[in-house]
């Protein structure tokens, strides 16, 4: 129960980072101990609310990703949007959205905590943005 809600501060605190985000589309705070599951290969897919339309035209662009003035520039190689979060969970490779997430079942409850279904819903689903570090 601890780590779910030691899980939720930081997905918090990341959304009201990426709120205010350096250059708004292309830079993107990444919470820990995400960051450094990219930095090292291990992450592979980042998860964002977003609508079918922003899937498609981030395919093949670079970003950068960032933590306490640590950056990284990645690249989208592709984009998947989904209406909800189960459709996303069911798709996708759990470990590669959070590698250090045991099972399934512990990492759609602690997704369930940032992306809930009435933020899914008012962005126009969910994205699995798949990406490669440059």
């Amino acid at each position: 129960m601890l780590y779910l809600l030691l899980l939720l501060i930081v997905l918090l605190v990341g959304y009201k980072v990426i709120s205010g985000s350096k250059e708004k589309g292309t830079h993107f705070y990444v919470g820990e101990p995400w960051f450094t599951e990219i930095t090292k290969g291990k992450k592979t897919i980042d998860v964002r609310t977003g609508n079918e339309e922003k899937a498609k035209e981030s395919k093949g662009k670079e970003i950068i990703l960032y933590n306490k003035g640590r950056e990284v520039k990645v690249k989208i190689s592709k984009a998947v949007h989904y209406e909800t979060l189960e459709d996303l969970l069911k798709s996708e490779d759990a470990s590669e959205i959070a590698p250090h997430i045991k099972t399934k079942t512990e990492l759609k409850d602690a997704l369930k905590l940032f992306f809930t279904d009435d933020r899914i819903k008012k962005s126009g689903g969910i994205i699995a943005f798949h990406i490669k570090l440059v």
